[in-house]
């Protein structure tokens, strides 16, 4: 894992890039609208929101984990990457995969710790979209994305939404 100080200067030349393209794209002030300049600041945040989320969940691995159904070694099989929607945009998130051969048991140990499971959104986007469904009306997210997002996501883990679908 980085140092804070290399991660800093990383997302600062990170920032300094995404402000040259931000400028680059800016038409003269008696040319450019309002509405042009808020797309360009909300592209140049959603970079950037996106490089920092990519930037802080580039993290070490940690010690050698044990199977949840016996106690043993688990045995490292590689690196595994998945594309996870989150709050702040989507991400690919890579990070060590173990196996039990012995239990037939396999999981990267990241993805558990962080709360993923099998689910393609982030445990924040999960509650952003269940709170949404409960209350019925958020500006940022609109209230049948949230709907379809807990459907897909929980559909198979969670029994609660399958009894809600069905019924």
């Amino acid at each position: 894992m980085p140092t804070n100080e290399g991660l800093k200067q990383h997302l600062m030349a990170d920032y300094e890039r995404v402000q040259d393209e931000l400028l680059a794209k800016r038409k003269p002030d008696d040319e450019i609208t309002l509405s042009e300049i808020e797309q360009l600041v909300l592209e140049a945040r959603e970079e950037m929101s996106e490089q920092m989320l990519a930037a802080l969940t580039e993290v070490g691995e940690w010690e050698q984990p044990r199977c949840p159904r016996c106690g043993g070694r688990m045995h490292y099989k590689g690196r595994r990457s998945r594309q996870v929607v989150t709050l702040s945009g989507e991400v690919r998130l890579s990070s060590a995969y173990y196996y039990r051969p012995s239990c037939q048991t396999g999981f990267p140990p990241l993805h558990e710790r962080w709360g993923l499971g099998r689910s393609p959104s982030s445990p924040g986007l999960w509650h952003r979209a269940s709170a949404t469904c409960q209350r019925g009306s958020d500006s940022s997210v609109p209230r049948s994305i949230a709907l379809v997002t807990l459907v897909v996501d929980n559909y198979d883990e969670d029994e609660s939404v399958r009894d809600a679908v069905t019924t």
